[in-house]
């Protein structure tokens, strides 16, 4: 074999390997262009909210997308404070905890009116008690007042005439 055909037959089996090499080179360049076209697509998709996702994004850039978007919405609902919102847009665990908060917060209320009117009975029952205190202490002046006042004995001793007795029994 001549050294000459040898040198031909490598110069073809590079140029068909770098023949198919560019061809593999300018089909990745156009399914690249493709791609970036799409992923173009996807951003301006997500840009803007009305857009809708599905064809122009894949399917867990679309799935995390939305879960931002209504994630951004219950965040706004919470911090607004609107129930019809919070149970529109957020998901179960967060209208769990809602409801529980919510729930708390008219038990709190409900133990505040509660200690409210254990504080009144309270005090109205010291109110009566000093109103009992004071008058047993005027009875009990009164009838000390009568056991002085009434008339005694040689001895000493008191003698408690029918005055007398009708004054401790009606102080």
């Amino acid at each position: 074999m001549n050294p000459l055909s040898i040198a031909r037959i490598a110069a073809g089996i590079v140029a068909v390997a770098l023949a198919g090499w560019l061809i593999w080179a300018v089909n990745d360049r156009f399914k690249l262009a493709g791609e970036v076209k799409q992923h173009k697509a996807c951003l301006v998709a997500i840009a803007k909210p009305e857009l809708p996702l599905s064809p122009a994004c894949e399917p867990s850039i679309a799935d995390n997308v939305a879960s931002a978007r209504q994630a951004a919405g219950c965040d706004g609902a919470l911090t607004a404070k609107n129930i019809v919102a919070i149970r529109a847009l957020c998901p179960t665990s967060v209208k769990t905890i809602v409801a529980d908060r919510d729930a708390q917060a008219g038990n709190l209320v409900d133990a505040n009116q509660q200690l409210d009117g254990a504080k009144q009975r309270l005090i109205d029952a010291v109110s009566r008690a000093e109103a009992r205190a004071a008058g047993t202490a005027k009875r009990k002046a009164s009838n000390d007042r009568t056991i002085q006042t009434a008339p005694r004995t040689a001895d000493g001793s008191m003698r408690c005439d029918a005055q007398c007795l009708h004054d401790l029994a009606n102080p």
